[in-house]
Order: structure tokens, then sequence, then C-alpha cells
């Protein structure tokens, strides 16, 4: 996977799926993993005033993936993966 030309390895992928196995989540738990795995929270792109978000928008294509996917249900606004 390549946000804003950064590229995020399988095991920083896999770490995201994992916290998401843990238990109740937001999408800032996953983030905040990422960050911890080296993923930048923005990054300055080229042409654009203001830096762009990364952790954020790889957290959300992960969430996106495993909800179309239905391993998520969203409730009392948290996630959490189906048993």
């Amino acid at each position: 996977m390549v946000i804003h030309g950064i590229t995020i390895t399988p095991e920083q992928i896999a770490a995201g799926l994992e916290r998401m196995k843990q238990g109740e989540f937001t999408t800032r738990d996953i983030e905040k993993t990422l960050i911890n795995l080296g993923v930048p929270e923005k990054v300055e792109v080229e042409g654009k005033i203001l830096p762009k978000e990364c952790a954020n928008r790889v957290a959300d294509r992960l969430l996106q993936r495993e909800r179309k996917a239905g391993n998520l249900v969203f409730k009392n606004k948290v996630w959490r993966w189906k048993a």
C-alpha cells in the first residue's frame, strides 16, 4: 500500500489488523499503532500547502476493507471485530 508516496509495509498493515482483533477500538487507536511502527502521522506533499494525513489514511483504508469484508461492526461509537 502506498499513501502520498509513503510505502506501508506488510508488517505495519498486519499490526493494524492485529490491533483490530484485540477488542473495541477507534480509528485513532489504529493510527497510534501505525505511528508506533513508523508510519508518519502527516507528510508534506509537493504542491500542497498543508501536510496530508498519512497514518489516518492507512487506518481508514484498513477499516473500509475489513468492513466491506464483513469483519467489523460499529456500535456505541467504537468498532469491534466480529468473532
